[in-house]
Formats: structure tokens, C-alpha cells, sequence
């Protein structure tokens, strides 16, 4: 299996967040205050409604205490969540938004260590834990370009190391 991060553009950007009719003015400050932002699929198959990976709950606490200076928060509106109900070897991790500006103030790699800890906390009485495979999609939002970047992995949890190697000005870089 291939470990590789794909990077693709993404049309999930804070301003297109924003856009969204049906947010409340909470919803709508928290898309512009947090630091790290869980966003929702936006589609799911037929359905056009907002639903968030299974994961989504156990992540988000788990990211809130370890990082307790940083905001994370979900961008719906409370009492509104829609959780998959999916029965799938595969761990699905919550889609992470950031800014561009956090990644270079904090970094990706803070975000991977906290990625590989829940996994590690969450499954370490797993005695397969090695052959786990995991789905991590992060967007990275450069609001003055108003573009966004998805790195997308899917792989063993030993391959969570990638994310190391990106040069996030790079990927931003016009050709």
C-alpha cells in the first residue's frame, strides 16, 4: 500500500465556510477565531447534508486537552452534528482545517504528533495496531490567496511521518 500524501487544491476555504446559509453567528465566529477547525464531509453520497467521521467526538477531546492553547472547535452549528454510522476496518480521522499562518506558527508536525498520540491512546490495546490503516485529511487554508490545500494520507499509522516532509510554501507556490 502506498503511503504517499496526495496534495490537491481544495474548494474548502474559510470564505466559501462562511458562505454557508444555514451557520448560525456562532458557527460563524468559531470558523474565524479557531485554530484548528473540524469540518464536516459537506456531501455525503446522494444526501446533501454536513456529517462528521465517527472518530470526530474521542478526536476532538482528546485534541482539546493535549492542546489546551490552541482552539479547536467544530464547524456546525451545536445541537445540529451528524455523526456517519460506519462499520469499517479503516480509521477515519476527522477532517483538520488550518490556516496556512498556524502551520508556520506552530507547524504540521504538532498536528501529526497529536494525530499518531490519539491513535496510540485511542487503539493501543489493539494487538494488530501496526496493520491499522488510517485516513487523515487535513486542509490548509492561505485566506489572503483564498486557496486551500488537502493533504491527503491513507496508510499505516507509520507512514503519519510524511507530513513531516511537506514544505507548506511550496505547495501554495503558483507553477
Amino acid at each position: 500500500m502506498s503511503e504517499e500524501i496526495k496534495i490537491t487544491d481544495s474548494d474548502v476555504t474559510v470564505k466559501n465556510l462562511l458562505s454557508t446559509e444555514d451557520f448560525n453567528k456562532d458557527t460563524t465566529d468559531r470558523i474565524e477565531k479557531s485554530d484548528i477547525l473540524i469540518v464536516p464531509l459537506l456531501e455525503f453520497r446522494e444526501k446533501k447534508e454536513r456529517v462528521f467521521y465517527p472518530e470526530t467526538g474521542n478526536f476532538i477531546k482528546f485534541a482539546k486537552k493535549e492542546l489546551d492553547e490552541i482552539t479547536i472547535d467544530l464547524c456546525e452549528n451545536k445541537g445540529q452534528e451528524k455523526t456517519l454510522d460506519l462499520h469499517y476496518d479503516e480509521i477515519l480521522l476527522p477532517i483538520i482545517f488550518i490556516s496556512i499562518e498556524f502551520v508556520r506558527n506552530i507547524g504540521l508536525p504538532i498536528i501529526t504528533s497529536l494525530i499518531s498520540n490519539y491513535l496510540f491512546y485511542r487503539y493501543s490495546k489493539r494487538s494488530e495496531k501496526d496493520k491499522l490503516i488510517v485516513h487523515v485529511q487535513i486542509i490548509i487554508n492561505d485566506k489572503k490567496k483564498q486557496k486551500s490545500k488537502k493533504l491527503d494520507y491513507k496508510g499505516p499509522i507509520s507512514g503519519l511521518n510524511q507530513f513531516e516532509k511537506i514544505d507548506i510554501n511550496k505547495i501554495f507556490d503558483e507553477k
